[in-house]
């Protein structure tokens, strides 16, 4: 889940347990369900299509920074939605 101030925290199944030490794929999903208002590309909603790929070390304290592009303009045509006011298009 995504804090107001865009902080996150990664983690397995237990919460506060973090992540072993290895490379992940990952994925940003939209928590409230809704694909249509996504303000996101649909990319980055499956990890072998994102291209993000984290590498996570014994001991890392160091924050991780995620970057995602806004929808096209393709996308937001087939999801029949406006662009959101202040999104500029890729």
């Amino acid at each position: 889940m995504i804090s107001p101030d865009g902080s996150f925290k990664l983690g397995g199944l237990k919460p506060g347990n973090g992540l072993p030490p290895g490379t992940y794929r990952g994925a940003v999903l939209n928590a409230l369900g809704d694909d249509e208002y996504s303000l996101i590309a649909d990319k980055f909603s499956s990890p072998q299509l994102s291209g993000l790929v984290f590498e996570v070390s014994k001991n890392s304290q160091e924050p991780l920074k995620i970057v995602v592009e806004p929808p096209t303009a393709e996308e937001l045509k087939r999801r029949n939605v406006r662009r959101p006011q202040g999104v500029a298009p890729l």
